[in-house]
């Protein structure tokens, strides 16, 4: 693969651009490396800060705006979940309910609840819910991460 850095003063913010014939293994090494260490916009009391994908526990929509948690702040967001969900989806953010997405490597245990749900506690102390229509999913993203760790 051949690529390019230019230096230019006049950006005000980086950028990558990729150029490609066809998705091989080299690309999707490269795409998921990026999108692993992407970065977010959040926006707090007139704040702009530049968030890690991988610093974000889970991310849920409230009355219409995103919200970001981190480990001890939360965050506005400008994408929405479904946005968030297709860019981040390497650095291990899946869905567990209609309004809200989780990074999976937050997750330090499980434990079932009513209704067929699923409690999931994160490294954070906080505890959310995944819902049993997304179960199915959460489940195959995790044996997929698990696997994948164990190869690593």
């Amino acid at each position: 693969m051949k690529w390019i850095k230019t230096k230019e003063k006049a950006l005000t913010e980086n950028y990558v651009e990729i150029h490609y014939r066809e998705v091989d293994h080299e690309m999707e090494l490269l795409v998921s490396y990026l999108q692993k260490s992407g970065i977010l916009l959040g926006k707090k009391d007139g704040q702009v800060k530049k968030l890690l994908a991988d610093d974000i526990f889970y991310c849920e929509i409230v009355d219409r705006k995103c919200f970001a948690y981190l480990e001890q702040e939360v965050w506005i967001l400008e994408p929405g979940l479904q946005e968030i969900l297709s860019a981040y989806e390497a650095a291990g953010f899946v869905r567990i309910g209609k309004s809200m997405i989780v990074n999976i490597h937050k997750v330090d245990r499980m434990e079932s609840d009513l209704n067929m749900r699923v409690r999931l506690y994160l490294e954070n102390g906080e505890t959310v819910i995944l819902n049993r229509s997304y179960r199915q999913d959460f489940y195959t993203r995790l044996k997929k991460e698990v696997e994948r760790n164990a190869t690593d």
